[in-house]
């Protein structure tokens, strides 16, 4: 499961959740973890087609990270990776917005767009 960070530390910043409940990663069972990095792999590739950002070295960075455990930064306690974009993201023709509002119409659209391509929808 793959949603919008409700507090995101960048615009597309994505949780990624495994569908087995653990508090620690040493908890999940390897099945569970084996479609993280795919996934996040194609968070890359629909984001790097659909968004750039002002860096000309690359066309959109990212990182992925997990926090395990308190000491780590961990705030829930259930296992999720986090696919956080770096530098400044541009989406569409208010990306220097501020005001929540067009953030939010912007960043449902964008939902809207990553649903239809990870279910492999309309490619016109």
């Amino acid at each position: 499961m793959a949603f919008l960070d409700t507090h995101p530390k960048n615009r597309l910043h994505v949780l990624i959740v495994p569908k087995y409940h653990g508090k620690f990663l040493q908890d999940i069972p390897d099945q569970y973890l084996t479609d993280i990095l795919p996934i996040s792999k194609r968070f890359a590739t629909i984001l790097t087609n659909k968004a750039s950002t002002t860096d000309n070295e690359e066309k959109f960075p990212f990182r992925i990270l997990q926090n395990n455990g308190i000491k780590a930064g961990q705030e829930v306690e259930h296992v999720h990776f986090h696919f956080i974009p770096i530098g400044p993201v541009k989406l569409g023709q208010h990306a220097d917005s501020t005001d929540k509002k067009v953030i939010t119409q912007e960043l449902e659209e964008f939902q809207h767009y990553i649903k239809n391509e990870l279910s492999g929808g309309d490619r016109n």
